[in-house]
Parts: structure tokens; C-alpha cells; sequence
């Protein structure tokens, strides 16, 4: 979804996981212009140059238009968790349902898997509430 002529070949593709706010601090770096703090996102300099593999464990997605309930969503690469601001909770097990049809939020076998998420949504709502980058801290 991004071309940087003579920097990054055409038709290149990555799996890391990323995050739409990710473009705004990469424009920044390639530009040499330090990343103010208020700036949300990491550079993605280092998956393009190849000078690491990933930049995150996982994408925090947020939904929120007028008169639709309130959503939020961790993605990972085991797992999709959503909840709606009315409760609504979706967890789907990518490993084992990659089109993420099965709402397996009830199943006991994952509930240690859906604390953890739980907890994972929690910090990232926080941080972007607070509009920080302490995104690295420990689950």
C-alpha cells in the first residue's frame, strides 16, 4: 500500500504486523526529521531495510462512528479479539480459523487466551487515550 521509488523494490511484501498510525513516524524517519512523542506509531524503516523482521506483536484497531456502538480489537497472530463498547465480545482463533468465521469466546480450552487479550486491549485503549508510546510494556 506504500511505494518509495529506489527504496523499496516494487511488489515487495511483508507479514510483519502493522498498524495504520505506523506511516506517519516512517514518512518522518525516511525525511530525517526526528518522531515528535505526541506522534502515535512506530517507524516502519526498519522492516523495509531489512534490518529487523517485526515492529509490534500486535495491531490495536479502534471503530467509533456516530449513532454505531464503540468497538476495539487486538489482532495477533494467534488471535482476533473484539469488544464492543455494549459488552459484545468476538474471539476468533486465526491459527485454526484464519477467515475468523467461529466466535470461540465461550470456550473454556481459551479462556487463559482471552484474559490475556483482555488485558492486552485494556493497556492499549489506555495508551491511546493517553496518546503514548509506552506500547512495549509487559502483558
Amino acid at each position: 500500500i506504500a511505494r518509495f521509488p529506489n527504496v523499496v523494490p516494487a511488489n515487495q511484501v511483508c507479514e510483519a504486523i502493522v498498524e495504520g498510525v505506523d506511516f506517519a513516524p516512517t514518512i518522518l524517519d525516511y525525511c530525517g526529521v526526528q518522531i515528535p512523542d505526541f506522534v502515535q506509531g512506530r517507524s516502519l524503516k526498519p522492516l523495509i531495510d531489512g534490518s529487523c523482521t517485526s515492529i509490534r506483536e500486535e495491531a490495536f484497531i479502534e471503530y467509533f462512528r456516530k449513532g454505531d456502538p464503540r468497538s476495539s480489537a487486538i489482532k495477533t497472530r494467534e488471535f482476533f479479539y473484539y469488544l464492543e463498547e455494549t459488552g459484545n465480545e468476538i474471539l476468533c482463533d486465526r491459527i485454526k480459523d484464519p477467515d475468523e468465521l467461529k466466535n470461540i469466546v465461550n470456550d473454556p480450552v481459551y479462556q487463559e487466551a482471552l484474559s490475556g487479550l483482555r488485558k492486552r486491549l485494556t493497556i492499549r485503549l489506555q495508551q491511546a487515550q493517553l496518546n503514548t508510546h509506552a506500547v512495549d510494556a509487559q502483558y
